[in-house]
């Protein structure tokens, strides 16, 4: 179950960055807001502190928008992308362990 947890949000996360990316260029601050903020409470549920804090940054109102806006969000988004499939990893290779034990 916790493996498909973190495919789920693996599988989520790159898509919904995406969108956020493409509210913030195109100045939709609400679909920023709403977007964020989803993604930061399902974000919140691993260990992605940065993510996180990103997100909150950039669901807040009046929070900067644009360009600079990107980069932080791109970073952290690509860095929790690595910390995900890394604990992919990690899960799938205790499952073969315990497999093998079996």
């Amino acid at each position: 179950m916790t493996r498909d947890l973190v495919r789920l949000m693996l599988d989520r996360q790159g898509p919904e960055v995406t969108a956020i990316a493409k509210a913030v260029r195109s100045g939709a601050a609400d679909k920023v807001d709403r977007r964020a903020h989803q993604l930061k409470g399902a974000v919140g549920n691993f260990a992605l502190p940065d993510l996180v804090a990103v997100l909150a940054a950039v669901s807040r109102r009046d929070a900067i928008q644009g360009p600079d806006a990107l980069a932080p969000l791109l970073a952290a988004a690509s860095a929790a992308g690595r910390d995900l499939t890394r604990s992919l990893c990690a899960l799938d290779d205790q499952a073969g362990l315990r497999t093998t034990a079996q």
